[in-house]
């Protein structure tokens, strides 16, 4: 059967969900389209670490493609997650968010890196449908930009819809209307 492969953070991993094999936004829609489900959703991810699992996924010719891109804030470095919304952050952190990094830097890597995926998919004669969790992030694309973002966002769904079991993920009503949603932009 044909694949639905699907990238992105604990949003798309299914987090906090009962069954995360059924529940999550990437299983409700492979359903609806008639699908395998491979979430490669991961918990915390930064865009950096979406970005190499899709580059480091096996494809079949007839698979399509989402990714849910994460915060722009969330970095790795060095093997180590690096958050800066953390309180209190770690001595790492604390150093990368105050000398090295600035709110530009993580729209533009992602913006790369978010790029780099499209190109590299459509090498392989894949499909890939972008979303995104924040909606402000549709709007920072800037004119060397190539993708395109569907209209869906987790913004959306947020607070219209009770939460997951953990309190603070997405529950399975927002990940079944993210799921609609998106089958009706495709």
């Amino acid at each position: 059967m044909a694949r639905l492969i699907a990238f992105g953070c604990s949003f798309t991993r299914g987090d906090g969900l009962q069954d995360r094999s059924t529940q999550a936004w990437p299983a409700v829609l492979s359903q609806l389209l008639g699908r395998t489900c491979v979430n490669k959703g991961i918990q915390g991810a930064s865009n950096k670490e979406i970005w190499n699992a899709i580059v480091d996924t096996r494809y079949k010719p007839s698979d399509i493609v989402f990714v849910n891109w994460s915060f722009c804030h969330r970095a790795k470095f060095n093997h180590q997650q690096l958050i800066a919304t953390r309180d209190p952050m770690t001595e790492e952190e604390e150093f990368y968010y105050k000398k090295l990094y600035t709110k530009k830097h993580g729209k533009e890597e992602w913006i790369v890196h978010m790029n780099h995926a499209g190109r590299y998919l459509r090498s392989k004669n894949l499909k890939m449908y972008n979303t995104v969790i924040e909606r402000n992030m549709g709007r920072w694309l800037p004119q060397y930009n190539m993708e395109s973002i569907l209209p869906a966002h987790w913004e959306k769904y947020q607070h219209k819809y009770p939460k997951a079991l953990d309190g603070s993920h997405p529950g399975p009503l927002a990940h079944a209307a993210f799921a609609q949603n998106i089958l009706e932009l495709i």
